[in-house]
């Protein structure tokens, strides 16, 4: 993290915490779970930054977190989740590129964006 930056806001799953910075930039650690927003292939328990596909000249402004799943808030309102879906917490419920009657989507180890429902001003995960 570069000096001139600060931290913002920091938040915690069960096995995993999360730190916003100043400058819009997510960085997880902990576990070895989807919660740290990396990939599937992470194997890293140290600080490393969360990736945002699709996120070029946009920061983060909030994240909120509940038992293991995150949320985070964007500049241009749009929500983004990563980690356990197995209540449908994530907000993306269906693959429709997947094979066999269970379609659900039960985890995002990315974060991926919500659906454009509206322009969203808070979030909060319990």
């Amino acid at each position: 993290m570069p000096a001139d930056n600060f931290v913002m806001q920091i938040v915690f799953t069960q096995l995993n915490t999360l730190m916003l910075t100043t400058d819009g930039r997510v960085f997880s650690w902990g576990g070895l779970t989807d919660c740290l927003g990396r990939g599937e292939n992470n194997d890293s328990l140290g600080i490393d930054e969360v990736r945002f596909k699709a996120l070029k000249d946009v920061a983060v402004v909030k994240l909120a977190a509940g038992r293991n799943h995150v949320m985070a808030l964007d500049s241009n309102n749009r929500v983004w989740t990563w980690g356990s879906n197995d209540s449908g917490q994530l907000g993306i419920n269906y693959d429709p590129n997947a094979k066999g009657e269970d379609k659900r989507i039960l985890k995002s180890s990315r974060p991926v964006q919500v659906a454009d429902l509206g322009k969203f001003c808070q979030i909060y995960a319990g």
